[in-house]
């Protein structure tokens, strides 16, 4: 049996369990809900009423050992049941805070997705076109993939083109366009590998589109040679970028007159250099979904970002560029004709204008710097909703920075309880009924502390005091994302002073044979980022070096069991020698006490 006729025959497996209705949209019943999907995707989403196999979606590595010869070998697990499929027996269930409801995690399954996450899963594919976490985009991209390699492709690739247009955002474009283009390939449709490519110009140039653009007879633009700086680097090959960023407009423009000149075409040509060289070869993943990997095996393509031929003519077209460019400028500068000549036209992009009078600048200003039309002081930032790079005002920067702080507690709290065996939601939900009991609001550490002292209590049972250590550690992190600096400062010198005992992670069985805490004797003791931290806290804090003593023997004291066989005196000695020679503490261990 072929691989097409595999995937058709998975195709056919798939069970319906949806009814079409007469508002051009399908029903489809999952767990105790029904959700209306367009007809297009309902169509192309896998769906199954049998309860899932947990094996089948196992992954892993099995290593076998054979103990007459000693020989080991390895056997890479890829499960090859579709990962997307939709198991309608699966309970589903309605948030009842959509937001609060955890990402799903990278390389996500449907049978993997908890109730809720499900729920949300299948309302976006209700509308595909709404924002939603990737994890969800790349699920429903599974699906498609592996009906790109089936009769179904042509509305497998228009919809694989509909979410590229929908969604922009982290590494999809760049897996959807090389599995695209892959199955365009395979299945010999230039047309289609054509119009995804003219449609969405590949902005990080990499071996798949760069070959499957030489077949085309398709050249770089000048938007992508200027984007080519990561591949010329990887190259060895040095080129000045100055003008790249301070004078965008007319390099691209100069750019492309160069290109018109060189080649007669709005772009440069490679496919004659690869034809006449035969350069080095790499493996190349093909798809996203791990089931489909399990069959179709990476292959062997041309390193074509590798090819000196190819580098070297995009070094020279840029350099030539800038010289151009560098002429221009100096030409300008000096006035030869007397007439003046528009270095740089007025753009209207986020970094060339100002947010408060909508004045427009020749280049991106300073950060820091003050509008001279309106005088507002103008900073750079980067948006957390859009990612897109621009001049704030300083209000508009406090809000930016605010924006940011909640998205980093968010994944900070997101991490924390899933290392807890909690949920997000759970943790958020606790802190809210806290604030309002309390009258003002609660902190997050008011939630987490007593789940982190569990798991200490958990770890120093089964002696595992590495982990015990970590504890520690990710408690400090929680009083730092909440601007707890005392708090924080007490756990990092808690932390340094176990740190000075050498924690091990053992067993109660065998601490005889291997001890709990082993002091180290050549190697570092203190973390260096510790010890930085430590430093930024005590002037915050206004803590002199009698009171710092003070602090870390009681929370030396507060820690120490007795396993440990350095004193918090001893430690604090160690401690202090570490921060005087301003390295990360390698000592030899003194004495115990």
């Amino acid at each position: 049996m072929g691989l097409g006729d595999w995937f058709h025959r998975k195709a056919q497996d798939s069970i319906a369990t949806s009814i079409p209705n007469p508002a051009g949209c399908t029903t489809l019943y999952a767990g105790s809900h029904s959700f209306s999907l367009p007809e297009r995707t309902s169509a192309l989403v896998y769906t199954s009423s049998t309860p899932p196999n947990p094996d089948d979606f196992r992954t892993g590595v099995t290593i076998t050992l054979n103990v007459a010869t000693g020989v080991t070998s390895t056997d890479n697990h890829r499960p090859n049941v579709e990962r997307s499929m939709v198991f309608t027996t699966l309970p589903v269930t309605t948030p009842r805070d959509p937001s609060l409801v955890e990402k799903p995690p990278y390389w996500p399954t449907y049978v993997h997705l908890s109730e809720e996450q499900r729920w949300m899963y299948l309302t976006w594919l209700q509308n595909p076109a709404a924002a939603v976490d990737l994890g969800y985009v790349f699920l429903y991209f599974y699906g498609l993939e592996r009906r790109l390699l089936t009769s179904e492709f042509d509305p497998a690739f228009q919809e694989a083109m509909f979410l590229r247009e929908h969604h922009e955002e982290g590494s999809f474009p760049e897996f959807a366009e090389r599995s695209v283009l892959a199955v365009c390939t395979i299945r010999n449709r230039p047309d289609c590998a054509r119009k995804f490519l003219t449609r969405f110009p590949c902005v990080r140039l990499n071996n798949v589109a760069l070959l499957v653009m030489s077949r085309l007879d398709m050249g770089l633009t000048a938007e992508q040679l200027m984007g080519s700086a990561n591949i010329l680097k990887s190259g060895g090959k040095e080129f000045k970028k100055t003008y790249m960023s301070s004078h965008p407009t007319l390099y691209r423009a100069c750019l492309e007159e160069i290109l018109s000149e060189r080649f007669e075409r709005k772009d440069m040509p490679f496919a004659d250099v690869l034809d006449v060289v035969e350069g080095s070869t790499t493996e190349q993943g093909l798809f996203a979904n791990v089931s489909i990997q399990s069959l179709v095996p990476s292959v062997s393509i041309l390193n074509i970002i590798q090819c000196q031929p190819f580098l070297d003519r995009i070094a020279s077209v840029l350099s030539e560029t800038y010289e151009t460019v560098k002429e221009r400028l100096k030409s300008a500068r000096k006035g030869f004709d007397g007439s003046a000549v528009p270095i740089e036209p007025l753009l209207d992009t986020p970094t060339t204008t100002c947010p408060a009078c909508g004045a427009h600048f020749a280049r991106t200003p300073v950060s820091g710097r003050s509008c001279p039309s309106c005088g507002a002081v103008l900073r750079l930032r980067t948006d957390p909703d859009t990612h897109v790079r621009a001049l704030m005002t300083e209000a508009q920067v406090a809000a930016c920075d605010a924006r940011w702080k909640e998205r980093r507690l968010r994944s900070f709290v997101e991490n924390a309880a899933s290392c807890l065996d909690t949920k997000y939601a759970d943790v958020y939900t606790a802190k809210e009924d806290l604030s309002r009991k309390k009258g003002s609001p609660a902190l997050y550490s008011e939630v987490l502390l007593p789940l982190y002292a569990a798991k200490m209590r958990e770890h120093a049972r089964s002696m595992s005091w590495g982990l015990w250590r970590n504890d520690h550690y990710a408690v400090s992190e929680l009083y730092r994302i909440g601007e707890q600096n005392m708090d924080e400062l007490e756990a990092l010198l808690a932390v340094c002073y176990i740190d000075a005992n050498g924690p091990n992670n053992t067993d109660p069985s065998t601490v005889s044979l291997y001890p709990s805490f082993t002091p180290f004797q050549l190697l570092p003791v203190f973390a260096p980022g510790l010890l930085k931290r430590i430093r930024q806290l005590l002037p915050q804090l206004q803590l002199d070096e009698d009171a710092e003593k003070t602090l870390f023997l009681e929370s030396a004291a507060r820690v120490r069991n007795k396993y440990m066989p350095v004193s918090p005196e001893t430690a604090w000695t160690m401690f202090v020698e570490a921060q005087e020679s301003g390295d990360d503490g390698g000592h030899r261990a003194p004495g115990s006490a």
